[in-house]
């Protein structure tokens, strides 16, 4: 079985301090926070980025989900956040990429040109090993390209991925993530979030409020490793350059990597490896 393993996250994780400053311009404090009459209540909040100056404006949105919220930000990112999430303070993070990875299609069609309810898990054992890690006190962020989007933050493509990931959220029933989508490329993505670059992990780090700069235990599972069979190095080189451990899908799941990072795996154990895979629900839900 191939291995690829990169150095582990140093001692102290460097964090970013962009899109943290809100600018503090008193003509522009009616037009800083407003709300309008959609999805249950949204919120534009007009900032002032602390690296150049330049206005960003980000949205968010409450799905109905307590403590879950989506927010676009530079019309290049979909992030969505679980604030109920009691590991959201981990100084241990299991990060993961999403199609390929975590999820593959029932029809065989490509993520980009099927629905929502065309998901299924990758392997059997991705719900339970997710919820072990869960249980384990790992906070679970999800890293994705979802290049169909663009600059369409409020489209149908975005619509399309805040139901599948509900939808996911649903059918795996316990563990709580993050989730992180780069829609842009080349000079559009001016923030560099889409992998291999590191955009979306410094922005899961500046969002790391309270909690400790040192990470005591943070991998990544993708599956573009630059084997033959796969589309690009995307992956790999994005755990490395953010310094992570990574290993392909088939080791650490079916290899069974994930077991290095229980604590109680005598009783974890029992709960993997299930043989039934779960499909997605066909009453998928809206999300305001």
């Amino acid at each position: 079985m191939e291995r690829f393993l990169i150095r582990k996250f140093p001692t102290s994780a460097r964090e970013s301090s962009h899109g943290t400053n809100a600018a503090k311009n008193n003509d522009d404090n009616a037009a800083k926070k407003r709300r309008y009459a959609m999805g249950g209540g949204a919120t534009t909040t007009t900032l002032m980025g602390a690296s150049n100056n330049a206005q960003t404006t980000t949205t968010t949105r409450n799905n109905g989900l307590e403590g879950v919220k989506w927010q676009a930000k530079h019309a290049s990112l979909l992030v969505r956040i679980d604030h109920s999430c009691p590991n959201k303070r981990s100084s241990k993070i299991a990060c993961f990429d999403l199609d390929e990875t975590l999820q593959k299609t029932k029809s065989g069609r490509k993520p980009y040109a099927t629905h929502e309810n065309d998901f299924t898990f990758r392997d059997a054992s991705v719900k339970d090993v997710l919820n072990v890690l869960h249980e384990n006190g790992y906070k679970i962020v999800i890293f994705s390209n979802q290049g169909m989007v663009k600059s369409a933050v409020d489209g149908k493509k975005a619509g399309q991925i805040r139901k599948r990931l509900e939808i996911f959220a649903k059918e795996i029933d316990g563990a709580k993530f993050d989730f992180y989508a780069a829609t842009q490329s080349g000079e559009k993505d001016v923030k560099g979030y889409r992998k291999p670059n590191v955009g979306m992990w410094r922005e899961m780090l500046s969002r790391r409020e309270g909690a400790s700069t040192t990470l005591t235990s943070t991998f990544y599972v993708g599956d573009a490793a630059n084997r033959p069979q796969d589309h690009s190095d995307a992956d790999v080189a994005f755990a490395r350059n953010c310094e992570v451990e990574f290993f392909v899908p088939e080791q650490f799941f079916e290899g069974g990597s994930f077991r290095r990072f229980l604590e109680k795996s005598g009783d974890d154990e029992k709960k993997i490896g299930k043989e039934e895979t779960l499909d997605g629900d066909d009453d998928a839900r809206e999300l305001e």
